[in-house]
């Protein structure tokens, strides 16, 4: 998808050629969208090459007059009943005429941001509320995370299965994913600030406060996140481990109280003369004596928590 946009009386509009101060926005972009995109703007060809990498990690970069920033963003995929959640790296480019994104997956982020009071003709402002859309889907994402944690607990307390384990797993890799991404815009955030000195200048200190406050906060509840998932798949592995060992223990009990009739039947199915060999109820008598010690055994064993 590519498309041209620009705040016309308040309102971003789709608009069919670029101008000053324009917001080109492109998602997925095919090599005909890419070859428009530099026919249109002077930008450096490696930027675009680097995005098709989905481990880039975040960073600023600069080239003349163009600045670049890569910020990787949440993305949530709905795959049948499971949602399954990752980080993408998305580009954000500043020149003289306007601001460009781009991305090579389709996410929230750009869509949340159109529906946003921006200003595309101050490029800097719309980037910040790029950043601050990025850092609150974040939030969003991380409690959507949260309440699945304590459904797969509730699920876990009633029966430990390989589903909800494999959850946990998925869970798990999306709070790494995460914790890296967030990382990493924090620092590149940082960066941006310092080398545009926007620290400096009043008009952006409540929206830069806001994406501090909002990258700090889900940072950290990924790591309460991950904390609560890696102490629930202890507690589960632990479970599954007592479980196996009493199945064991039942077996190894079941296994000897069987050997005792084993042992009476392989002792007089031996070739040598016998007490009561000669006894025509001999047969009953063994199977008699080799239930009582069975029973015997398993009332030992039931005493001993061993059944």
């Amino acid at each position: 998808m590519f498309e041209i946009l620009k705040t016309v009386n308040k309102q971003i509009v789709v608009q069919n050629k670029f101008s000053k101060g324009s917001w080109i926005n492109v998602i997925t972009p095919t090599a005909d969208d890419e070859e428009k995109l530099l026919s249109i703007i002077n930008l450096p060809k490696y930027f675009l090459e680097e995005l098709h990498d989905k481990d880039e990690q975040p960073r600023v970069e600069a080239d003349e007059d163009i600045i670049g920033l890569i910020v990787r963003v949440p993305l949530k995929k709905i795959d049948g009943e499971e949602i399954k959640y990752s980080t993408r790296p998305m580009g954000i480019v500043f020149t003289k005429t306007g601001i460009i994104t781009i991305s090579h997956s389709q996410n929230d982020v750009i869509e949340e941001a159109k529906k946003r009071n921006i200003n595309t003709t101050n490029s800097i402002q719309t980037a910040l509320n790029i950043l601050l859309v990025t850092a609150e889907l974040y939030s969003s994402y991380l409690g959507q995370i949260s309440k699945m944690s304590y459904q797969v607990q509730r699920a876990l307390r009633q029966n430990v299965d390989n589903i909800e384990l494999a959850r946990l797993s998925r869970m798990k890799q999306s709070l790494v994913y995460f914790a890296t991404s967030l990382k990493g815009n924090i620092f590149m955030m940082d960066k941006f600030i310092k080398r545009k000195g926007l620290e400096k200048k009043e008009e952006y200190q409540d929206i830069i406060r806001d994406i501090t406050v909002e990258n700090v906060q889900s940072l950290e509840m990924t790591r309460i996140d991950t904390d609560i998932v890696h102490s629930i798949m202890n507690t589960s592995n632990a479970i599954l481990s007592n479980n196996l060992n009493q199945r064991l223990k039942t077996l190894t009990s079941l296994t000897i109280i069987l050997m005792i009739p084993t042992l009476i039947a392989s002792i007089y199915g031996m070739n040598v003369t016998l007490p009561f060999a000669d006894n025509p109820k001999i047969f009953f008598w063994i199977v008699f004596i080799s239930v009582f010690f069975c029973l015997s055994g398993y009332v030992i064993f039931r005493r001993k928590d061993l059944f």
